[in-house]
């Protein structure tokens, strides 16, 4: 994943280590977080689920804790190191394959 401001990818390397680390620390294993985000894989193919809900953000889903505090992160390092959030998000939105949801539909 490659991301236009280091600022960015410090954010979601962050998040990601905070969710391992909460992962670890309560044993939850791969397979658990493996198995929840594959239905949430499911779900976005039969229309369950939109590409913008996140399965961390389920509080179902196994990791929950660990990506809310992987949330708070974020929003702390994109504030302290003076980036945008609203870019950040965007990116976040395109990397992810989300449609930008200020771009103008044409007929």
């Amino acid at each position: 994943m490659q991301m236009s401001d280091w600022r960015f990818m410090f954010a979601v390397w962050g998040h990601e280590i905070i969710e391992a680390l909460w992962c670890w620390l309560f044993i939850i294993t791969t397979e658990e977080c493996d198995a929840f985000d594959q239905m949430y894989e499911d779900g976005y193919k039969t229309g369950k689920y939109q590409l913008s809900q996140e399965p961390g953000h389920d509080p179902k889903c196994p990791y929950h804790t660990g990506h809310m505090m992987g949330v708070a992160w974020e929003h702390i390092c994109i504030r302290l190191l003076f980036a945008s959030w609203s870019a950040y998000l965007a990116e976040c939105d395109r990397l992810m394959g989300i449609p930008d949801k200020n771009a103008i539909k044409m007929p």
